[in-house]
């Protein structure tokens, strides 16, 4: 931008990329002919120039993807990403509709509720796209809004987006969170269809939070139909890098449970 106002003066390269990527969204793609900005020629040169854009014959292009979809996320808000999908739902939109979220989660905390939740809950929002939203969350620390969206999926056996949001577990930070909230704790003091994915999800984990997980698990150390599941978690442990978990196998073997027992939680 400053090269090319130094160049060229007042400089028209909102109105360059304005046209650009009203054009790439609307036909849904990353080319656009150059003849749409005949109005702004010297500018959209300067702007190859530079490397902002890219030309090929007649069509042109941002430098990379991710920048269109930059753009796009920052002129689009405020509005509501429902009026984008009102469009359509196709595969063009999972990148716009994830910069969308990232731009508002940073810059705009209402309109990112706002969107997230009517990505996630709305019935009209097609899986494909819930899915991806869900997805990449794992990518962000959870906050307090975030959690009680997702924490409804993970109980929901009837849901499409619950093995999703289990998988949401296995990243640190919202391992971390869900375990603060209790969640952990409190699934698994109910024997119930879930106790098994609370311990697959333990298996998947401990090598980040070994000590936590060995604190877990230690008040089921002396429950006999605990232990194939104590050795499940353990066998996926470094027992080097953690001494109480080291500790809960050598209790393990005093309690003549030291040889694995199969289980069914390898596939969770």
């Amino acid at each position: 931008h400053d090269n090319l106002n130094a160049r060229l003066g007042a400089s028209c390269w909102v109105q360059v990329i304005d046209q650009l990527v009203d054009y790439m969204s609307q036909q849904q793609v990353l080319c656009a002919p150059a003849v749409i900005v005949d109005a702004w020629e010297q500018y959209a040169k300067a702007m190859v120039s530079e490397h902002v854009l890219t030309r090929d014959g007649h069509q042109l292009a941002f430098f990379h993807e991710t920048f269109f979809d930059y753009v796009f996320a920052r002129r689009f808000v405020p509005k509501p990403v429902s009026a984008l999908l009102a469009q359509d739902q196709l595969l063009f939109r999972l990148a716009q509709v994830r910069q969308i979220l990232a731009h508002e989660r940073q810059s705009a905390p209402n309109e990112y509720k706002r969107d997230l939740f009517y990505l996630v809950r709305e019935p009209s929002v097609r899986l494909h796209l819930k899915d991806v939203i869900v997805s990449w969350l794992s990518q962000v620390k959870p906050s307090h809004e975030e959690w009680s969206l997702i924490e409804p999926f993970l109980v929901d056996e009837t849901s499409p987006l619950f093995g999703r949001a289990w998988r949401l577990l296995l990243s640190p930070e919202w391992f971390r969170f869900a375990d603060a909230r209790g969640f952990v704790d409190k699934r698994l003091q109910i024997e119930d269809n879930f106790t098994d994915r609370i311990v697959a999800t333990l298996g998947r984990i401990v090598k980040a939070f070994p000590e936590r997980v060995a604190e877990i698990l230690a008040p089921f150390v002396e429950i006999v139909q605990w232990r194939a599941r104590l050795l499940f978690v353990i066998n996926q442990a470094d027992l080097g890098a953690s001494k109480a978990l080291f500790d809960l196998f050598i209790t393990c073997i005093e309690r003549e449970a030291a040889e694995p027992v199969p289980t069914n939680l390898d596939g969770l």
